[in-house]
């Protein structure tokens, strides 16, 4: 399908309306900004991986950190009753070097309709959203973990790159999520420690 850019209309306007009104300018001038604007790129509000190596490839680029990861969809209802419970996660241990990833299963023809529409109306600042595409779960699951069996939510934490802990269920609220986390959760670096470095 063509999208009709900025230049074809102010040609349009240039070969059609030899005397435009004042008015017609107008118009003209107001569609050719709607247009603009609708053509303008949105900023990245998540990655796609269309497998689960390239996935893998994305999370060991965090493998110093301790790193929460939590596959869900926005099908799943307590999956996203528990997103927000991660955005404060991130935010409260933040400064302890851990990183939260939100692994969405979406698929990919829907992320419209879907995933974008969650975010306009769930705003999550402080999350790295992901969409996983790769539609073969039976191949990638048991890769994972053999601790899973491709259910959601399901939820991981990985310490310099080493599985430390999983959990099968929904988190009731923010502390039990807290509660499932925190044993894994490095001391915040003090002045001394980052002098060593």
């Amino acid at each position: 399908m063509h999208s009709i850019s900025i230049q074809e209309v102010f040609f349009f306007i240039i070969m059609h309306l030899r005397f435009p009104s004042l008015i017609t300018f107008i118009i003209c001038l107001f569609a050719v900004s709607l247009i603009a604007q609708d053509q303008a790129p949105t900023p990245e509000r998540y990655k796609v991986f269309d497998t689960y190596d390239d996935l893998q490839a994305h999370i060991s680029k965090y493998a110093s950190q301790t790193v929460v990861i939590n596959f869900w969809a926005t099908y799943c209802a307590p999956c996203v009753k528990e997103v927000p419970f991660f955005d404060q996660l991130q935010e409260k241990y933040r400064a302890n070097n851990v990183k939260v990833i939100m692994v969405n299963l979406d698929f990919k023809s829907q992320l419209k309709q879907r995933l974008d529409k969650y975010l306009n109306d769930h705003p999550i600042p402080n999350l790295e959203i992901v969409v996983l595409a790769d539609q073969d779960a039976d191949s990638w699951v048991p890769r994972v973990t053999s601790d899973w069996d491709g259910s959601l939510p399901f939820t991981m934490v990985l310490n310099k790159g080493v599985l430390k802990d999983t959990h099968r269920q929904e988190f009731s609220d923010f502390d039990d999520l807290v509660k499932f986390v925190a044993p894994h959760v490095p001391p915040k670096p003090t002045l001394a420690s980052k002098r060593r470095r």
